[in-house]
């Protein structure tokens, strides 16, 4: 028998035998892409050289099949050693292209193999797809009439990042098996790892068949039909004098407790309708009364509006519920403009940011609330600053901007014509032109390196030779956005900073009316409204409690946003936790020595005891049902944490568990909430 040829270096599916040619080493063709150039005579001995790298001399010719010859490219692997699974291939861009079969040169009666060879295709690089394969198989031509597969292997020609690879792949042949194209391919020229062999495919079937149905989810006219003739039995004089029973009665207890945004099944709006005479006295009921009613139906909407001015007057909180997005009716966004009037500038004071937001869900701009919230502000200083910035920073929204501008307008008009309001219309000017100058000093120290460098720069600008040097000294006392109780003279330079932040927020002492400093920081970049409506919450909640005869000593700080990425918040002289413990050991020790007191529990006052342990667990409760984290715990009560910040610091907290911070704080809570009772 003759000995086989070996495989080619390279070699995909060969063509059948072809005849010898002469000389029987011919040149092979050029490739197409780069051109390379071929020997021109290749002897037979020894071996050409191919354009890559210089091939050992050929290998003996081998007995047949004992064993397979390697490749000159890399030696194979044992044949008998296991192959791995394939690599997992590239996603299917195109449909797979019939297979081209190229074969090596074979010379009949050749006593000896060439590896040396190179294999050329018609197609180029660019017109192949990007799941374009290459599959070798190594034929045994020892029989001219009867070829027998040695092994295969396939490697795809471009890579996972899309690039055609190049230079010598190390493959793995399956013994006596063909490449095959497929994809995946059975015959994977890569390896993959363990886990990628071990690991079944997920698989799951789902004999469910789908029914595009067009009326589920509408309205069932039988059912409503229904509804209207039950209704329609009742509208007279028939439910007037109806009583719920002691089941009926717990229903509607239980509705009445439900939250504000569940939507009221079809029972439950029955049940309310059914029992509305007899629950006119009962001023929570309002609300979900009205969210029964069909405003569709001419009849039914009558009856509900005569009904809700026989209603028990509700509370203001109930009045916002009735102006928010869920009532469009006329008649009842009316109604609650009608109880805030009756309420005090105080009490409005604490609800004016969210009755400006309800201006969005108005009809028209010249609306009863716009007019209500216009003709209050103007009678009132302080309502009237708070509600001018309200609608300044609402007025940079673009889909409601003409909205609140022309409420800022009328709200300049009504002010002008009231005694006094020529004064607060120019003092509200100048307060946003201090608010602009204060912008154009952050832009100015950010673009200074070097934190001491900022604040020469600071000072520099703030200074009587500087270029805001007015803001030292005022024209005429100035009302602070803050607090328009506080009148402000000038700014201290020397004792203005900055905070080590990536927003350089400042720090501004200035002189009040009296001779005294007020503190502030002024933030340019960050968007204080989600604060300002924390804060607000906290002293709305603060105030509640304090009906209810619990005062927990909370004294929340303010927040005004002026714009966008700009506002003004109050600063309180404090010291963190961390900085307690590490200079004094315990909370004790510091409170101690702050307000010492011999008759005291543990040698402190007992005021400031009881206000440490109530703040402390009215703030906890607070932040608990708010959702506020803190960032860490030298910060406190930071209200511009994010879900990724919460997390990295719990997880902070977890690693340093032994020595944390928090049970030496709840253990002081403990120990003193004894004599707090």
């Amino acid at each position: 028998m003759e000995p086989m040829e070996p495989p080619m270096e390279q070699m995909e599916q060969i063509e059948p035998p072809m005849e010898p040619m002469e000389p029987p080493m011919e040149p092979p063709m050029e490739p197409m892409e780069p051109p390379m150039e071929p020997p021109m005579e290749p002897p037979l001995e020894p071996p050409m050289e191919p354009p890559m790298e210089p091939m050992e001399p050929p290998m003996e010719p081998m007995e047949p099949m004992e064993p397979l010859m390697e490749p000159a490219m890399e030696p194979m692997e044992p044949p008998m050693e296991p192959m791995e699974a394939m690599e997992a291939m590239e996603p299917l861009m195109e449909p797979p292209m019939e297979p081209m079969r190229i074969g090596t040169h074979k010379s009949a009666g050749a006593s000896i193999c060439q590896f040396n060879e190179w294999i050329t295709h018609s197609a180029k690089y660019r017109d192949l797809p990007l799941n374009a394969q290459l599959g070798f198989t190594v034929w045994d031509v020892l029989d001219p009439l009867q070829e027998i597969a040695v092994g295969g292997a396939t490697i795809s020609l471009f890579s996972k990042r899309m690039q055609l690879k190049r230079g010598r792949q190390k493959l793995r042949l399956w013994l006596g098996r063909v490449a095959d194209g497929s994809v995946p391919t059975n015959t994977p020229g890569k390896a993959m790892g363990a886990l990628q062999v071990l690991a079944q495919p997920l698989t799951v079937s789902n004999d469910l068949v789908k029914v595009f149905d067009p009326e589920v989810g509408c309205p069932n006219p039988a059912e409503e039909k229904q509804i209207k003739l039950a209704r329609s039995l009742t509208r007279g004089m028939i439910d007037r004098d109806l009583k719920p029973n002691s089941q009926e009665r717990k229903g509607i207890v239980a509705i009445l407790n439900q939250p504000t945004k569940k939507a009221l099944t079809g029972d439950e709006r029955q049940l309310l309708w059914r029992f509305r005479f007899s629950l006119t006295t009962d001023k929570r009921a309002l609300t979900k009364f009205l969210r029964c009613v069909d405003w569709s139906d001419t009849q039914e909407a009558k009856q509900a509006t005569e009904l809700m001015h026989r209603w028990a007057s509700i509370d203001i909180a109930d009045a916002l519920e009735l102006l928010s997005p869920a009532f469009t009716s006329e008649e009842v966004r009316a109604y609650a403009v009608s109880v805030l009037e009756k309420a005090d500038d105080e009490e409005l004071l604490c609800y004016v940011l969210q009755l400006v937001q309800a201006l969005r869900y108005e009809r028209t701009d010249h609306s009863r609330l716009a007019l209500f919230l216009v003709s209050r502000a103007a009678k009132n200083a302080e309502l009237a600053n708070f509600m001018h910035w309200y609608l300044v920073v609402e007025c940079h929204d673009p889909t409601y901007s003409n909205r609140y501008s022309s409420t800022l307008t009328k709200f300049e008009e009504a002010q002008s014509q009231e005694p006094g309001g020529d004064k607060i219309l120019d003092n509200l000017k100048r307060q946003r032109e201090l608010t602009a100058q204060l912008c154009a000093i952050v832009r100015e120290v950010k673009m200074v390196r070097g934190a001491q460098r900022k604040i020469e720069k600071l000072r520099q600008l703030l200074s009587s030779q500087g270029l805001l040097g007015e803001l030292t000294h005022f024209p005429q006392p100035l009302s602070l956005p803050l607090d328009p109780k506080v009148m402000l003279v000038g700014i201290i330079a020397q004792e203005s900073s900055l905070f080590k932040s990536a927003l350089h927020p400042l720090r501004l002492t200035f002189r009040t009316e009296g001779g005294g400093k007020c503190k502030i920081i002024f933030k340019k970049g960050d968007d204080l409204r989600q604060d300002q409506l924390v804060i607000q919450m906290v002293s709305l909640m603060d105030r509640l409690l304090k009906k209810e005869n619990l005062d927990l000593r909370l004294t929340p700080y303010r927040v005004l946003a002026t714009g966008n990425d700009d506002g003004w918040v109050e600063f309180i002289p404090s010291m963190s936790l961390a900085q307690v413990l590490a200079e004094y050991k315990t909370i004790g020790n510091y409170l101690k020595l702050q307000r010492p007191d011999e008759e005291g529990p543990f040698g402190i006052s007992a005021e400031v005891l009881e206000t440490f342990v109530k703040s402390c667990a009215g703030y906890c409760v607070i932040m608990y049902i708010l959702g506020v984290g803190d960032r860490c715990l030298q910060e406190k009560f930071r209200l511009d944490v994010d879900d990724e910040a919460a997390v990295q610091f719990f997880q902070s907290l977890i690693n340093d568990s032994v020595s944390a911070l928090f049970p030496q704080m709840v253990e002081a809570i403990h120990r003193w909430a004894q004599y707090w009772r």
